[in-house]
């Protein structure tokens, strides 16, 4: 699990018939949660079913699942998520039944949202008696939370001396999750190069115009529009060039493509944008994407003034006009494909 927590369960628990992982940490609780996932996705377990808390649970359906079995023949995970980090009375009632007979090819894997030691109980102890139980704090102390960013720079081969992390610590405040992606974003900009010394980090983490540039592919792959809009509008007024954005924009844009396509392995690279590429992917088929690397590739020529003479002059204010069209389309999907014309 990640550095700068304490746990009770073991750190790459054995899969077993129930999982119990409670953080009010959103990143651990994800990140904990998608690695088992994983883990079980390998093992077979392709199936899976989801009982929410935020909405109504049929306790007696919960029930059934686990004497029913798989409706495909094939090992399956039986998702339960407390948002409060406590299943009530019923609930209780269903998880002890649960695990004093676990069914077979079945994994139950819970999720708790919050915790403290007034959630623990029966089923709780009935939990750690069948399976395992992880319980990720989160960082306490600033010490603590410069030990988690260290460990985090360390994991993505990032140099972690102390200026660098002590920057993080005061440009996210504490907020683990913007501080998770800022380390994507230095990570991302380092690959496939020479790492630059600690001091060139530590002023691109200060760039605020940089990392608007990760944040405009991120909104126009999440389909936001709007905010594609006001982030390009923002970089124009401070005087940034198109020409220094669209290399990044192209390697997100490139990945969307790949994993469309179903080649190369882009995927691991999504990261803390997972659900910005998975809704991009959702938006729009493979040709889409192919279309966008070529208006992409139209928009560079226009910056640089190398546009054809079928183009549109090579004036940097055109340059601009391209990229806020590819952008949107992204943002919109096959329904504004005539902006890529």
């Amino acid at each position: 699990m990640n550095g700068g927590l304490r746990q009770s369960g073991t750190v790459e628990p054995e899969l077993a018939p129930v999982h119990l992982i409670a953080s009010e940490e959103p990143l651990f609780l994800n990140e904990a949660a998608d690695r088992l996932r994983a883990r079980l996705r390998a093992a077979g377990y392709t199936e899976r079913e989801i009982f929410d808390l935020r909405e109504r649970v049929d306790w007696a359906a919960f029930s059934a699942s686990a004497r029913e079995g798989s409706l495909f023949a094939s090992r399956r995970v039986v998702e339960l998520r407390l948002p409060e980090g406590q299943p009530g009375t019923e609930g209780t009632r269903a998880i002890l039944a649960w695990c004093q007979s676990p069914p077979v090819e079945t994994v139950l894997l819970i999720l708790a949202e919050a915790w403290s030691r007034r959630h623990e109980g029966a089923w709780t102890q009935a939990v750690a008696a069948c399976g395992t139980v992880s319980i990720l704090w989160p960082p306490r102390t600033r010490h603590e939370l410069g030990a988690w960013v260290r460990r985090r720079l360390e994991e993505r081969g990032l140099p972690a001396d102390r200026a660098l992390v002590e920057l993080l610590v005061e440009r996210t405040e504490g907020h683990l999750l913007a501080c998770a992606q800022e380390i994507e974003k230095l990570a991302i900009l380092t690959a496939g190069v020479e790492m630059p010394e600690p001091e060139i980090l530590r002023r691109w983490i200060a760039d605020d115009a940089r990392f608007r540039v990760f944040d405009l592919a991120e909104a126009a792959l999440a389909g936001d529009a709007g905010r594609v809009s006001s982030i390009i509008e923002h970089l124009r007024r401070e005087g940034e060039a198109p020409a220094a954005l669209l290399p990044w924009l192209g390697r997100e844009l490139l990945a969307v493509a790949e994993a469309a396509h179903g080649t190369g392995r882009a995927e691991p690279r999504f990261g803390e944008r997972k659900r910005a590429f998975e809704s991009a992917l959702r938006r729009a088929p493979a040709s889409f994407w192919g279309r966008c690397l070529i208006a992409l590739a139209r928009a560079e020529r226009l910056a640089k003034g190398h546009a054809d003479p079928s183009e549109l002059p090579p004036d940097p204010r055109d340059a601009w006009v391209a990229l806020e069209r590819l952008l949107i389309a992204i943002a919109l999907g096959p329904r504004a494909q005539w902006l890529l014309q």
